[in-house]
């Protein structure tokens, strides 16, 4: 988690939020912005910026303890799904393999496609490591 002030002296908080977001590696960092600015403009773009938070000073440090808090909950909350996610994926393609090879072991040799498939789908629900969502299979390697 980053704590970023809006005003700095050669790129703003914005700019360094967008570039934080932009980045593929760097994007899941939550920013919470600073700013002596209490107006609704710069506050919604904080968020457009990429922002999860946004704190008007002066601020009293219980209250930016609060927010921090609250981000770190959110994260471990949105982590723990992922972690569900991935595991209840690993068992449904663990299950499909074994009932492919009750009917028909020659469906096995296929494992590829359905291998192909699964680490497709992990990308398109930006699971990092999509292998380590697939049950290992020795055919399954290339």
């Amino acid at each position: 988690m980053i704590l970023l002030d809006i005003n700095m002296p050669e790129m703003n908080g914005y700019e360094v939020c967008q570039q934080l977001k932009s980045n593929r590696r760097l994007s899941g960092i939550r920013v919470i912005l600073l700013s002596v600015r209490t107006d609704v403009e710069a506050k919604v773009k904080g968020f457009r910026s990429g922002g999860v938070d946004y704190i008007s000073k002066p601020f009293q440090l219980e209250e930016v303890q609060a927010r921090v808090a609250t981000q770190v909950k959110l994260r471990r909350s949105q982590q723990a799904e992922h972690n569900l996610l991935e595991r209840t994926l690993g068992g449904a393609v663990g299950t499909l393999w074994e009932l492919v090879q009750i009917p028909s072991p020659a469906l096995s040799f296929r494992s590829r496609a359905i291998r192909d498939i699964v680490l497709w789908m992990t990308e398109q629900i930006e699971i990092k490591d999509g292998k380590a969502a697939v049950p290992t299979c020795s055919s399954w390697t290339d």
